[in-house]
């Protein structure tokens, strides 16, 4: 009994094998500029280099560490890999000297996607954008989000709905570390661009202090249903072995 339920296993390993080499998920990045705000190679610059600034004033600049409103060294120390590099994107005036700037303030840049045009159009391709962000005041909030267009420079309709992240840390007036997170998911039909858009907002004191680096994104294929299907019986005959042994 314990050999025949071995051979499924090992056959469907066999084929889900060959199935995913058929059809193998593919991953390309996307043509983000700037998404580790070293471009510019300087401080306080505003906005940063393929970044757009919707606010009503100056709101996000280029800065370093051990600046008034920026993490210190050791703050800065603890990011995970691949760490920081020498500029972050800070919305804290007063590390660009600054005397004032919007209670809401918004960031963005748009991507053209119009070279994954054919696979985006087949339903299948999902978009991640990494990135990670701190703040030391838990009044100071805000939301990374995605948005994709039919044109490829962000014009037009909105397709679908976006994929978002809240940037709340809710860590009072302390600094608790780095968050890594990613916004993403299916790309609609249709889209030949989507828009990174950074929105922040206070509601207490006289500056907002989030920090955000290496932005990062990819487009991938997800596996075909007939692989998920082989991924799950697999999974099942497998677990049927164990409990059998």
């Amino acid at each position: 009994m314990r050999k025949y339920l071995q051979r499924p296993s090992f056959i469907s390993s066999v084929v889900l094998a060959a199935t995913l080499s058929a059809n193998p998920v593919q991953g390309a990045s996307i043509g983000i500029v700037n998404g580790d705000f070293e471009a510019d190679a300087a401080d306080n610059v505003a906005p940063p280099s393929g970044w757009t600034d919707n606010s009503a004033s100056a709101s996000f600049w280029t800065g370093v560490l051990d600046e008034s409103g920026n993490p210190t060294a050791a703050e800065g120390a603890l990011a995970p890999a691949p760490g920081l590099g020498s500029y972050i994107l800070t919305t804290a005036r007063t590390s660009a000297g600054v005397g004032s700037q919007p209670v809401d303030a918004q960031l963005t840049q748009t991507v053209d996607l119009s070279a994954f045009g054919a696979a985006i159009d087949a339903g299948d391709q999902v978009l991640n954008v990494d990135f990670i962000y701190s703040s030391n005041d838990g009044r100071d909030t805000g939301v990374f989000s995605l948005h994709f267009f039919g044109s490829t420079d962000g014009s037009g309709a909105e397709l679908g709905a976006g994929y978002l992240v809240n940037l709340d840390a809710d860590n009072g007036y302390a600094f608790t570390g780095w968050f890594e997170e990613t916004a993403g998911g299916l790309v609609p039909i249709g889209a030949r661009s989507v828009t990174l858009q950074i929105d922040t907002t206070r509601t207490g004191g006289s500056e907002t202090n989030v920090w955000i680096d290496n932005i990062t994104g990819d487009i991938n294929t997800i596996p075909e249903p007939a692989s998920l299907a082989l991924l799950g019986l697999g999974g099942a005959t497998l677990l049927t072995r164990r409990n059998q042994a």
